[in-house]
């Protein structure tokens, strides 16, 4: 059974079939305040820019 992500609470295969949908759903929750679901597993060195800067530009 797929999981939930922490961070924005996704569940992988579902809403995200394609790069575009995934660039979507990133979005919405960057746009929505970046509010981790579970933030006690939150890294506590964990920074959003520094994290999308990762993400490869055909993913954004």
């Amino acid at each position: 059974m797929p999981e939930h992500l922490p961070c924005c609470y996704n569940e992988s295969g579902i809403g995200d079939d394609n790069v575009s949908q995934v660039g979507e759903l990133c979005g919405y929750w960057v746009a929505s305040g970046a509010q981790w679901h579970a933030p006690e597993l939150r890294p506590a060195d964990w920074d959003l820019l520094k994290q999308l800067a990762t993400v490869s530009p055909e993913w954004r």
